[in-house]
C-alpha cells in the first residue's frame, strides 16, 4: 500500500513499538539479573508484572499498524484509535508500574487503572475495526 493513502501513521506506530520493545527487552534482562538487588523485591515484582503487559501490547501495536499498511479497507480512524489507546495504555499502565518501582515520585499515583482502561479500549477498537471490515 502506498504511504500517502494512510498518512504514514502506521510507520510511526511501528517505530514507537520497536523502541518500546527494545526498552522492554532491556528491562526484562535487567529485572532478571539485577532488579531485586538494586530496588528490592517489591519493586522488582512491579517490573516483572509490567513486562508481559508491555511486550504483548508492543506486538498489538505492530499488528494494528501492519493491518493498516496492508489492508486498504481496514477502517483507518478506528485502527488509529486502537494504536493510540495501546500507546496510552503502555505509557500509563506499564509506565506507572515502572515509575513506582523506580521510586519516581513526580509520576501521579493512580495512572495504572486509567492505562488498563486504555488497553481494554484498544482491544475493543480492534474488535470494532474487525466488525466494520466484515461489513
Amino acid at each position: 500500500m502506498a504511504r500517502g493513502s494512510n498518512g504514514g501513521w502506521p510507520l510511526w506506530v511501528i517505530a514507537a513499538a520497536a523502541l518500546a520493545g527494545a526498552l522492554g527487552v532491556g528491562l526484562g534482562a535487567w529485572s532478571a539479573h539485577a532488579a531485586g538487588g538494586m530496588l528490592g523485591s517489591r519493586a522488582a515484582e512491579l517490573v516483572r508484572t509490567a513486562l508481559p503487559w508491555h511486550m504483548w501490547h508492543v506486538l498489538a501495536l505492530i499488528a494494528v499498524a501492519l493491518w493498516r499498511l496492508f489492508d486498504g479497507a481496514g477502517p483507518p480512524r478506528v485502527l488509529a484509535a486502537a494504536a493510540l489507546l495501546f500507546l496510552a495504555g503502555l505509557l500509563l499502565f506499564c509506565g506507572s508500574l515502572y515509575a513506582t518501582a523506580f521510586g519516581l515520585r513526580f509520576v501521579p499515583q493512580g495512572l495504572a487503572p486509567i492505562g488498563g482502561l486504555a488497553l481494554i479500549g484498544g482491544w475493543l477498537a480492534v474488535a470494532l475495526a474487525a466488525a466494520l471490515r466484515l461489513r
